[in-house]
């Protein structure tokens, strides 16, 4: 990823947000974390697939919940998929839990249960 890539996505989140770019050998990942430590997420995505992109690992200190920093994470997210031409967005959360009703009220759904966990779900949403 180039300095402009870097320096656009940054813009997205705006300056109360740090990013960590990291580039492996089967993709791309952005860590993102809010400048005083309480919340952090993760974007990424894979080399052999140009059209999705991926969202794990949001955590929101309780003591800021309900601020609206997990909806500005999950916005960023899609911002940036757009700004990386991404088109399908999947995260997987814990089945039957809030956060799987969020991001259901934010636009997402069930695409599959995650074999890797039990008791969690793939979501999916075409941008």
């Amino acid at each position: 990823m180039g300095d402009i890539e870097k320096l656009a996505i940054q813009n997205i989140l705006g300056n109360d947000y740090i990013c960590h770019f990291v580039e492996n050998d089967w993709g791309k990942e952005i860590r993102i974390m809010k400048t005083d430590g309480l919340a952090f997420a993760r974007i990424y995505w894979e080399n052999d697939d140009n059209d999705t992109i991926y969202f794990n690992m949001l955590n929101v200190d309780e003591s800021i919940r309900k601020q609206g920093v997990g909806t500005y994470l999950l916005s960023a997210f899609k911002n940036i998929a757009k700004y990386l031409l991404r088109q399908i967005l999947f995260l997987w959360c814990k089945k039957d839990s809030w956060m799987n009703d969020w991001y259901c009220r934010c636009g997402f759904t069930y695409y599959s249960d995650y074999f890797q966990e039990d008791n969690h779900v793939w979501l999916k949403m075409i941008r």
